[in-house]
C-alpha cells in the first residue's frame, strides 16, 4: 500500500500545477487531486450525448450539425419522436426544406399521435406548401388533444383566411387571444377586418 502512494506521489509531483494527466481512458490526475472523469467518446455513445449536443447546435445556428446529431439520435433509438419533431422543425423552419420537413413530422406523429405541438408544426409546414385541408385537419387534431393550445387557434385561423374563410379566422383568432396567445391581438386585428 505505501509503494501505491509514493507511486502516486510521485507522478503527481511530475504534473505541472493546474494540468491534467489522462491515465489510460477514465482516470484524471491533477495536482489538485483525483476526480475520475468519462472521455467524451464514451459519452458519444448514448442518445441523449447527441440530443444535447443537437440543442446546442439549434442555439448556435449550426442547423446541418443539429441534423446530423437527431441522426445519430434516430440511429440509436429508432422510435425517438422528439428527435425526428426536432429535425423536423429545423428542416421546416430554419432551411425552408418543408417536404423534408413533412416525412419527419409525420414519422413523429406515427410514433406519438398524441402531442399538439406536433400537430402545430405539422400545420405550419403543410400551409407552407399550400396544403390548407391538410393543414387545417392537423390544426383541428391539436385542438381535439388540447382545447386549451391557443397557437392551434392562432394557426387554423391564418389556415382558414387563406382558404377566403374570413369569418372562422376571426372566430379563431378572437378564441387563441382569449386563451392568452400573445399574438391573439395582432391575428384579430389582421383577420378581423
Amino acid at each position: 500500500m505505501k509503494k501505491r502512494i509514493v507511486f502516486i506521489g510521485v507522478i503527481l509531483s511530475l504534473i505541472p500545477i493546474g494540468q491534467p494527466l489522462l491515465i489510460k481512458t477514465s482516470v484524471v490526475l491533477s495536482t489538485a487531486g483525483i476526480m475520475l472523469s468519462l472521455p467524451e467518446k464514451v459519452n458519444a455513445e448514448s442518445a441523449d450525448f447527441y440530443f444535447n449536443r443537437a440543442l446546442k447546435k439549434v442555439y448556435e445556428g449550426d442547423y446541418y450539425g443539429a441534423i446530423s446529431d437527431y441522426n445519430k439520435v434516430i440511429e440509436i433509438i429508432p422510435n425517438d419522436a422528439n428527435a425526428y419533431y426536432n429535425r423536423g422543425n429545423i428542416k421546416g423552419r430554419d432551411l425552408k426544406d418543408y417536404y423534408g420537413s413533412l416525412l419527419d413530422l409525420n414519422k413523429a406523429i406515427e410514433i406519438n399521435p398524441n402531442n399538439d405541438q406536433m400537430y402545430i408544426s405539422r400545420c405550419v409546414v403543410k400551409t407552407n406548401l399550400k396544403d390548407y385541408y391538410g393543414a387545417l385537419s392537423d390544426c383541428n387534431q391539436a385542438i381535439k388533444i388540447n382545447p386549451k393550445d391557443q397557437q392551434a387557434f392562432i394557426n387554423r385561423a391564418v389556415v382558414k383566411f387563406l382558404r377566403g374563410d374570413k369569418k372562422g379566422a376571426c372566430f379563431d383568432a378572437r378564441k387563441g387571444k382569449s386563451l392568452g396567445s400573445s399574438k391573439g391581438s395582432s391575428a384579430v386585428e389582421l383577420l378581423c377586418k
